[in-house]
C-alpha cells in the first residue's frame, strides 16, 4: 500500500523481495480487516477499514463484509470486554449472548460491525501492478549505504540506487534501532488452514447441542486467537503469545490453543489440516503502529508494530509514510 501510494504521487519506486510478492509475513496474514477496540484508535482503524475495502474492490478484489465476534477466556476479561463495549459509542458495537453466536464456554462476545475478509495476496498483487512500480523478487538486501546523497540496497551482485528507503522488517526490527526494539513487543505465532470445506461444515453425525459452526471471524483474549471463515472456504486459526522478549523461552506453545480450539468447537475441522505455518510479529505496547525515519545518514523509513489490526492499520500507515517520503522526485 505504501508503494502504490508513492506512485500514484508520481514517485518511480522500486519493492525489492527476498521472496515473491505476498510470498512472507502477507501469505501467513488472515486476511481479516477489522476496527481496533481500542478507544484512541477505533475512529482512525474503522476509516482505515472503508478505504482498505473501497480499494480492494477497485482493484477487483471483492471483499466479503463481515461482523467480528470478540470473546474473552476468562469472566473478569469478559467483563472487562463488556466495559470496553460501552465506552465504545454508536451502533457498530453490541453485547451478545445467543447460542447461536457465541460458542460455548464463552458468556458473551461483542460484535462489531464494520469489517470484511479479502484475498489480501491477490490484492497485492493487483497494487504493485502500477507502472510506475517495478518488483524486483528472489533479491535480499544485506546492506543499505548512503553515498553522494543517494541511499543503495546492496545485494548479491545487485545494486538499487534511490532517494528513499522503507523498511518492512517486521518482528526484526530491534535489530535496526534500540528504539524500536525498546517499542515492540514480540508475539510468537501459529496460523493452522484447513482444506476448502463447504460452508456449513456439520456433518450428519455432529451434534448440533455440541457443535456452534463459526458464523463470523471470532477474536479471543484480544488476539490471542482468531479464527476466521475465508472467502476462500478455507477456515484459519491463529494464536499467538504475547509479552515475550525475543529470544526467551515461550510461555507456552500457540499450537496447544489451536488443537484445543478445534477439538472443543470445531471437531469436525480437526481432520481437515491443509497447512501449519509458524510466524513472528510486532506489536506496540498501545497498539499503534510506529511510522518514522532511523537517525543517522540518509532517508531510511520504518512501519512497524502493526498487530492485529494490521490490515485495518494499512490506508492510515501507508497515508503516513506518503506525508514522509519526499515529492515526485523520491525514487523508493
Amino acid at each position: 500500500m505504501i508503494a502504490a501510494n508513492l506512485a500514484e504521487q508520481g514517485a518511480q519506486v522500486s519493492v525489492i523481495d527476498a521472496l515473491h510478492v505476498a510470498g512472507g509475513a502477507t501469505r501467513r496474514a488472515l486476511g481479516l480487516a477489522t476496527p481496533s477496540l481500542n478507544p484512541a484508535h477505533v475512529k482512525e482503524t474503522a476509516q482505515g477499514v472503508q478505504r482498505l475495502t473501497h480499494l480492494a474492490t477497485q482493484h477487483g478484489v471483492l471483499p466479503q463484509a463481515c461482523r467480528v465476534l470478540h470473546v474473552a477466556s476468562t469472566p473478569a476479561r469478559a467483563d472487562a470486554l463488556r466495559l470496553n463495549g460501552l465506552s465504545l459509542s454508536g451502533t457498530q458495537f453490541k453485547w451478545e449472548t445467543s447460542p447461536s453466536l457465541v460458542p460455548s464456554g464463552f458468556g458473551g462476545g461483542l460484535s462489531v460491525n464494520g469489517s470484511a475478509v479479502l484475498d489480501i495476496g491477490m490484492l497485492t498483487t493487483k497494487l504493485l501492478q502500477h507502472r510506475g512500480i517495478t518488483v524486483h523478487t528472489g533479491i535480499e538486501v544485506n546492506q543499505l549505504e548512503f553515498h553522494e546523497g543517494r541511499m543503495m540496497a546492496l545485494a548479491a551482485g545487485y545494486t538499487i540506487r534511490a532517494s528513499s528507503v522503507v523498511l518492512a522488517t517486521n518482528a526484526y526490527c530491534g535489530l535496526l534501532s534500540p528504539y524500536l526494539a525498546d517499542s515492540v513487543q514480540f508475539a510468537r505465532g501459529v496460523l493452522w488452514t484447513s482444506r476448502m470445506i463447504e460452508a456449513n461444515p456439520i456433518s450428519e453425525d455432529d451434534d448440533a447441542d455440541d457443535v456452534v459452526p463459526i458464523q463470523m471471524p471470532l477474536i479471543a483474549d484480544n488476539g490471542k486467537l482468531t479464527v476466521v471463515p475465508g472467502t476462500d472456504d478455507r477456515v484459519r486459526l491463529a494464536a499467538w503469545q504475547w509479552d515475550e522478549s525475543l529470544g526467551s523461552a515461550p510461555t507456552s506453545d500457540p499450537t496447544d490453543d489451536v488443537q484445543q480450539f478445534l477439538s472443543q468447537h470445531l471437531p469436525h475441522l480437526a481432520q481437515h489440516t491443509e497447512l501449519w505455518q509458524n510466524s513472528v510479529t510486532t506489536m506496540t505496547h498501545d497498539g499503534a503502529p510506529l511510522v518514522g525515519k532511523l537517525d543517522g545518514e540518509g532517508r531510511v523509513f520504518y512501519a512497524v508494530g502493526l498487530g492485529l489490526y494490521g490490515l485495518a492499520w494499512g490506508p492510515v500507515v501507508a497515508e503516513r509514510m506518503t506525508e514522509l517520503v519526499a515529492g515526485p522526485s523520491a525514487r523508493l
